[in-house]
Order: structure tokens, then C-alpha cells, then sequence
């Protein structure tokens, strides 16, 4: 075999070995490395300009198509805009800096006709351009270190905001850090606050306040966004506030905020920030305090877990305490077994349902399952049973047709656990359940050919 066919046969990875391995051995050989990558690169430059040259003429064949995409195809299309804007940052970028600058904001301008053309339901299209966004940012900054005066930066990206007619480049200003300096960016905060106290309807300037605030990571600014347009704030733009000073870790300012009088503090939004703020100070006695009291309060499974995960052993012993003596409160039915499971009291959990099956609440399917599936592990067969039954019941009674498959496996599980000769404990037994059904839903055949059961006995 010719030396010319062995090197066609050799990966690339070979080839690139053999000449780094040759490279620096004479200047000869140097020299006809060079001039050959040389002559490579100026084809593959040649190449990459006229792709350069006849790039928006693809977008805008695309664009032009007369196609429209429902919410079926409108994926494709996006996957069609994403593989040309990748191209600009992968491949034009790496050549050409300028043209994918400008190639990038050539894409960003046809968000307008790319949404009219496409229902873009699910988003995947409205997340191309706004990726292209960034991307523009992006390359501007790396503009911008080797040509600090070839755009005016600020009016560019204040450009982009004004114009965002399809909410895509709505994170144009709060992702702008890279490019803009902060003095650069309190200035369009000092102009959005001008307008938005000039302008009836604050909003825009008051959303342009929030985006710069966003970008510099600053409350106070982020504050003014909200306060500039209320003196009195809603319980949503309190929390938003909170949110975002948690997220720059001013905990001093989430404090402020959580303490003013207006909050609902029964509210699962007030608690979560609270848990929040007491986690990123550190407070850990405060935040157990908090999960008790929260317990206490408001027992349920999600209260007893937050509390479990931070309790010492002789706590954990006063909560299956709680857990005992709350058991014979009715008030807690719809969460006790649950909680029961949950500290490993099935025992106790077995004894709640077996006093109170005729109240188990088969219409709360997940739950009850969940319950039936742990009992029937830890072999309490008889709670295990009351608690399918309950799930039957309550869809056979419902006559919820379309879940008659789950109806045939609740059947299937029973005729199961029965083979395991239960206790039935004065309650009827498999045969005595299953004459019940028959004689009140013998009409549901659709459900008997699921269980595979006779309708009649």
C-alpha cells in the first residue's frame, strides 16, 4: 500500500500526532509544516467570507418561506433559527469578530417576522432570540475591549429594550454588566427614573429601574423599581423585593422587609422567605425554633419533615410523643397517617386507619396510595387493604370511567394481600367486598373487564 493510501486511511488524530511529533526536529520541516497550515487557513478564510457574504440572504429565505409552523412544528423551526445563530457564534465569531456582531443583531432584528410565521406555545422559539440576545452582549463585549469607541453601548442596549415588541429581549439591560460599565448603567437608571416620574403609566420606566437594578445587583435601586410607583406595597412586590435581596445576600434588607406589618405571616410564601433568611444567616437555632413553631402550628407532613431534618434524638422522641396523643384528635385525620408513616410508627399508623377507614378519603389518590403501598411493605395487610378499598370505592362511585385501569389494579392488589389470610378484624372479607361491588356497580362493565371479575356473583 502506497504511503499516500495509508495516510488517506489514518484518523485524524493520527495524522495531528505525526506532525506535532515531526514539528521542531529541523526548520526545513518547520518551514513546510507552516507554509502548508498557512495555505490551509487562507482557503478555509476564503471560505467563511463568502459565507459571510451570503448569510442573510439564508436568514432571510427562511424568513420568506410562507410557511407557517403550528405548535407541532413550531420546534423544528426553532431548531432551523438555532443552528443558524449557532453558526455565527461557533464558526463567524472565531473569524470574523465584527461580522458576528453584526450578523447577531441582523438575526435579532427578525424576531418580528420569525414570531408572526410560528405558534410558539410551548417558548422554543421566543428562547432562540433571547439566547441570541446574550449573545449579541456577549460579542459586544469583546468588541468593545479592542474597539471601546465603534458604538455607542448604553443607546445600543437601551435600543434594544425600547424595541422588545415580543417580550424576547426583556434580560437585554439586566444581563448588560458584561458590557456596560456601572457608571454607564446607574446613568439609564437616573433615565428611567426621570421617565417613569414624568409618565402617567409608570411601568416602563419603573421595569427599566428593576432591569438595571438586576444587572448591578443593587436593592436600593431594585426598591426604587417598586416604591417610585406605591408608598403602600402589595404582599407580591414585597416578596419580589425579598426574593431579590435574598439573591444578593442583603440580609439586612430582607429582614426589613419581612418585618413590616402588611405581610399574611400564616402565608407559605412569608414562611418559605423566612426559612430563606434564616438559612443565609447562619441563624440555625432561630431557624429550628421557626420549624417547630411552624409544626406546632400547623402540623402536617411537609411541617413534621422540615422539623425531623433538623431535630436532635430526644426531640425527635417528643415529637412521636406529639405524634401519639395527636392521634386521637379528628382534626388531624387527613394528614396523621402520613405523619405516623413518616417517624416509622406504622403500628400506630395501622391502628389510626383501622379506627377511622370509613372516613380515608379514597379521592385523594396520591396520598391514599402512597399510604397503601408503605403499609403493604412493613406487612400491615389489614391497613393496606382498608386503604385500596377506599381508592376503589371512591372511583367506582365517582364513576371516573377513563381510571378504570387503576380500579382493575386496586382489585388485582387486593385479590393478592387476601392470599396472605389476613385478620379482616370484623370487616368483610375479600369475597364479602367484592359481592358489595358487585351488587352496587354491577352496571360498570367497563371496570369488571379491567379487574377481569365477573360483574355478578
Amino acid at each position: 500500500m502506497s504511503l499516500e493510501k495509508q495516510l488517506d486511511k489514518l484518523p485524524h488524530a493520527s495524522l495531528k500526532t505525526i506532525i506535532l511529533s515531526l514539528y521542531d526536529i529541523h526548520d526545513d520541516i518547520d518551514d513546510i509544516i507552516e507554509r502548508h497550515l498557512k495555505a490551509a487557513k487562507a482557503i478555509s478564510d476564503k471560505n467563511i467570507e463568502n459565507r459571510i457574504a451570503n448569510f442573510t440572504k439564508e436568514l432571510d429565505k427562511l424568513l420568506n418561506s410562507g410557511l407557517y409552523y403550528d405548535y407541532r412544528d413550531s420546534g423544528y423551526f426553532a431548531s432551523q433559527l438555532n443552528d443558524l445563530r449557532e453558526e455565527i457564534n461557533d464558526t463567524i465569531r472565531e473569524h470574523n469578530l465584527m461580522a458576528a456582531l453584526e450578523l447577531t443583531e441582523y438575526f435579532i432584528g427578525l424576531v418580528g417576522p420569525a414570531m408572526e410565521m410560528a405558534d410558539d406555545s410551548c417558548g422554543e422559539i421566543s428562547d432562540v432570540f433571547m439566547t441570541a440576545m446574550d449573545q449579541w452582549l456577549d460579542i459586544a463585549a469583546e468588541v468593545r475591549r479592542s474597539n471601546p469607541d465603534y458604538l455607542d453601548w448604553a443607546t445600543k442596549v437601551q435600543e434594544f429594550h425600547k424595541n422588545d415588541d415580543y417580550g424576547c429581549l426583556q434580560y437585554v439591560i439586566k444581563n448588560s454588566a458584561v458590557l456596560l460599565s456601572k457608571e454607564e448603567l446607574l446613568e439609564l437608571a437616573e433615565q428611567f427614573t426621570a421617565e417613569a416620574e414624568s409618565n402617567p403609566d409608570r411601568s416602563d420606566g419603573l421595569f427599566g429601574i428593576r432591569c438595571v437594578a438586576e444587572a448591578l445587583g443593587d436593592i436600593n435601586l431594585y426598591e426604587r423599581s417598586y416604591t417610585l410607583g406605591s408608598s403602600e406595597l402589595n404582599e407580591v412586590q414585597m416578596r419580589r423585593i425579598v426574593d431579590f435581596a435574598l439573591t444578593i445576600s442583603d440580609t439586612q434588607r430582607a429582614q426589613y422587609w419581612l418585618d413590616r406589618p402588611d405581610w399574611d405571616r400564616s402565608s407559605t410564601y412569608h414562611k418559605n422567605l423566612v426559612v430563606e433568611l434564616l438559612k443565609k444567616q447562619g441563624n440555625t437555632v432561630q431557624l429550628k425554633n421557626h420549624f417547630m413553631q411552624d409544626f406546632e402550628q400547623t402540623p402536617n407532613e411537609h411541617t413534621l419533615k422540615t422539623y425531623w431534618e433538623v431535630a436532635t434524638q430526644p426531640e425527635r422522641e417528643t415529637i412521636q410523643q406529639q405524634l401519639e396523643v395527636m392521634a386521637d384528635n379528628p382534626e388531624y385525620r387527613h394528614s396523621m397517617v402520613g405523619m405516623l408513616q413518616f417517624v416509622d410508627a406504622f403500628e400506630r399508623a395501622a391502628k389510626y386507619v383501622i379506627q377511622h377507614a370509613s372516613k380515608i378519603d379514597g379521592g385523594a389518590f396520591y396520598t391514599v396510595k402512597k399510604w397503601a403501598e408503605l403499609f403493604a411493605q412493613k406487612q400491615k395487610t389489614l391497613a393496606a387493604i382498608l386503604c385500596y378499598r377506599a381508592l376503589l370505592t371512591s372511583l367506582l362511585e365517582r364513576g371516573y370511567a377513563k381510571a378504570y385501569h387503576h380500579g382493575g389494579d386496586y382489585f388485582r392488589v387486593l385479590l393478592e394481600l387476601d392470599k396472605t389470610n389476613p385478620d379482616y378484624a370484623g370487616f368483610d372479607d375479600a369475597q364479602g367486598y367484592i359481592r358489595q361491588l358487585q351488587n352496587k356497580h354491577w352496571r360498570k362493565r367497563s371496570f369488571w373487564a379491567e379487574a377481569g371479575h365477573p360483574n355478578k356473583p
